[in-house]
């Protein structure tokens, strides 16, 4: 598993602060201050942005395995997250739901240069962990895996569906060998 080099860590605090700077010139209400950067390991997440405390944490593992476009791509994506909370606040849909993606973050990623799509194309095999899967068979043969928290509900009587059959007219098998 790779790991950012110090000065990579430097880099892409840079580049965090390159994008508050050019945010706070582009957007004439915004002062923004440097927001706290974070290095961890978050599974295939690249990124995350906390508006309200102004921080932002990074995939350390990921950001060293796609350095130059991490640094191009998924920090000026999270720093945008908190220039659109800092420019409008926290919005929401009808039924109260936040919206993360919406248009002002979309505008705001076009304004700063950066593709304003919301998902990345990282390779995460080296961060993703391999789940466990349990063995659930019915008496014609039909096979169910469940990973391990249903398998717990499972075991417990929670009744799942599957193909018109519950879970309760499977035998649990055990752990799948794959």
């Amino acid at each position: 598993m790779n790991r950012l080099t110090e000065s990579q860590k430097q880099e892409i605090w840079s580049v965090t602060v390159e994008t508050v700077e050019k945010a706070n010139n582009l957007f004439q209400n915004l002062r923004m201050q440097t927001p706290t950067v974070e290095f961890t390991n978050m599974g295939a997440t690249a990124g995350r942005a906390f508006p309200s405390r102004n921080i932002v944490k990074f995939n350390d593992t990921l950001a060293a395995e796609n350095f130059d476009a991490f640094k191009k791509r998924t920090v000026v994506h999270e720093v945008a997250h908190l220039i659109d909370y800092q420019l409008h606040g926290w919005q929401h849909t009808r039924n109260g739901r936040r919206i993360m993606h919406g248009a002002s973050f979309k505008r705001i990623m076009v304004h700063l240069g950066a593709d304003p799509s919301t998902c990345h194309s990282y390779d995460v095999s080296s961060v993703r962990k391999s789940r466990k899967q349990y063995v659930w068979t019915n008496s014609v043969g039909t096979v169910m895996l469940l990973g391990a928290q249903r398998h717990k509900r499972a075991l417990a009587g929670t009744r799942y569906w599957m193909r018109g059959d519950t879970v309760k007219d499977y035998q649990y098998k055990g752990v799948a060998p794959f």
